[in-house]
């Protein structure tokens, strides 16, 4: 199976390519789990496909204790767990629950997610989002409590403990992504965070980088949607390990300077390192200029 394919930098996969570099197996499954480039459904018939031609090998990259339950585990065994519990999470999203309602948000070129309305099931929401299509790309429908619907703050504080389903959704009706929070399942990233894997990067200290951001993504501005920074290191190092509920991370981060009004910072940035590419220096504007000198100096070191 062709996993390079699945990494959404096209920088990264031509040094994959040019080095002829053969990913393992389990590379290819954290590469799938983590591509927000993928519909739900095409994520699935990759993972059928993978359990179908791969080897069931043991997962070595699943080291701790925190995930019990997934040390030692076997690749069709993982896969199989994992699709079990993403149905779980559509299906939670989709029935119908007199204790819940459906918010619906869509997103347009603003990269805000604007809220349109609520609704009593999931086939109303559904059907809105058909009349919505000539207005936004990409929408997010919520399933949260009815009593909670109307109060933010308290949501806000209790997320993680109440029951709730979040989903995006294309104008086109295609489920781009879908997780929940309830008693009969795990969060997705609980799968992700278990793994600890590295592939080989291009880049080099005093690269210019850019993010590409998931389509559907909101982020607070347009600029955000192709983040650009100084390339300074590749996380997982001894100085850079990121816990997050007991696990490791850094196999996601990637470490850069960022302009700043003053200056730059120095970033642990969350997003996954995989999706970065080199940035084109004509579309490097305004105060993303300063990268440039930034560069040059790093480079000379």
């Amino acid at each position: 199976m062709d996993g390079i394919k699945f990494i959404n930098s096209k920088h990264i996969q031509h040094h994959l390519r040019e080095i002829d570099y053969r990913l393992s197996s389990e590379q290819i499954l954290f590469l799938l789990l983590n591509n927000h480039f993928m519909t739900v459904d095409e994520r699935i018939a990759a993972l059928r496909e993978l359990k179908e031609t791969a080897p069931n090998d043991k997962l070595v990259s699943i080291t701790n204790k925190f995930f019990e339950e997934l040390v030692g585990i076997r690749l069709h065994d993982f896969i199989d767990s994992y699709l079990k519990n993403l149905n779980r999470h559509i299906a939670f999203l989709k029935e119908e629950d007199k204790r819940f309602c459906y918010q619906l948000y869509g997103l347009s070129d603003s990269c805000k997610y604007k809220l349109i309305g609520s609704f009593q099931n999931y086939e109303n929401s559904h059907n809105r989002i058909e009349e919505e299509s000539d207005c936004y790309n990409y929408f997010k429908l919520k399933k949260i409590p009815f009593e909670d619907a109307f109060d933010r703050e308290y949501f806000r504080q209790k997320y993680m403990e109440l029951p709730y389903a979040e989903a995006y959704i294309d104008k086109s009706l295609v489920l781009m992504d879908c997780f929940a929070n309830d008693t009969n399942s795990k969060p997705q990233d609980h799968y992700t965070d278990s793994m600890y894997i590295t592939i080989p990067l291009p880049f080099r200290k005093g690269d210019i980088v850019r993010f590409r951001a998931s389509p559907w993504i909101e982020m607070t501005d347009k600029e955000k949607k192709s983040e650009y920074s100084v390339f300074h290191s590749y996380a997982p190092t001894e100085d850079s390990l990121h816990k997050y509920q007991g696990t490791d991370r850094s196999d996601m981060y990637y470490c850069g300077y960022r302009p700043k009004k003053h200056g730059f910072k120095l970033n642990y940035y969350d997003f996954f390192c995989f999706d970065i590419e080199y940035a084109d220096s004509a579309e490097i504007k305004g105060h993303n200029k300063r990268l440039k000198a930034l560069s040059a100096v790093l480079k000379e070191k």
